[in-house]
């Protein structure tokens, strides 16, 4: 099953409550794992990007200018971003 089919299924109502907590919990896990990856990836000064389209403005790359447990703060353009671990990416 790819990730259409997957998406199409839970959009579609033919999945059961158990089956859609099993989805939801899959992709709890999968973030906390990518979390922890980028967590040991990404150290203070690294160059990162991230998807800031809800915020409306598009692919924001920055340096790493604290890192938590869930969110980093990035900086960028005399801007400070508070974004969740699971969302950067290195920038190239």
């Amino acid at each position: 099953m790819d990730i259409s089919e997957i998406t199409n299924a839970i959009i579609s109502g033919k999945l059961s409550n158990r089956e859609l907590s099993a989805c939801v919990n899959a992709i709890k896990f999968a973030r906390t794992n990518l979390s922890v990856a980028n967590k040991a990836k990404f150290p203070v000064g690294a160059s990162v990007k991230f998807d800031g389209s809800s915020i409306g403005k598009g692919t924001i790359t920055g340096k790493v200018a604290k890192t938590g447990k869930v969110y980093f703060k990035v900086e960028s353009d005399n801007s400070i971003y508070k974004v969740p671990a699971n969302m950067l990416e290195k920038a190239e």
